[in-house]
C-alpha cells in the first residue's frame, strides 16, 4: 500500500464483504440487521477502544458498524413490488 490512509481504506471495503455476509446470515436466522455509514469514528474508538478496551486504538480503527436485533413489531403494510412487465422493457 502506498499510504496508511490507502490500507485503511482497502481493510474498510474487505469489512463491507464480511458485514454484508453477516447481514444474511442475520437475516437467516430471523435476526434483522442495518449498515451503519453515518457515525463518528473516532468517537466510536475511544468509547469501544478508550474507555471499554475493547481494541487497540493504536493499531486499529472502526470501518464500519451493523446494528442487529428484533424488531418491536411487524410492519404496518404488507411488502409490495411492481409486476415484472412494469419494470421490465423486452425488446
Amino acid at each position: 500500500m502506498e499510504s496508511e490512509r490507502a490500507a485503511f481504506d482497502w481493510s474498510a471495503k474487505q469489512a463491507y464483504i464480511v458485514m454484508a455476509n453477516m447481514m444474511t446470515a442475520a437475516a437467516f436466522l430471523g435476526v434483522d440487521s442495518c449498515a451503519i455509514e453515518g457515525f463518528q469514528p473516532k468517537e466510536l474508538d475511544r468509547i469501544l477502544g478508550d474507555e471499554l478496551k475493547l481494541y487497540d486504538t493504536e493499531h486499529y480503527s472502526a470501518a464500519v458498524t451493523l446494528a442487529l436485533g428484533y424488531r418491536d413489531e411487524l410492519p404496518h403494510r404488507d411488502k409490495t413490488r411492481r409486476p415484472l412487465s412494469e419494470s421490465v422493457i423486452w425488446k
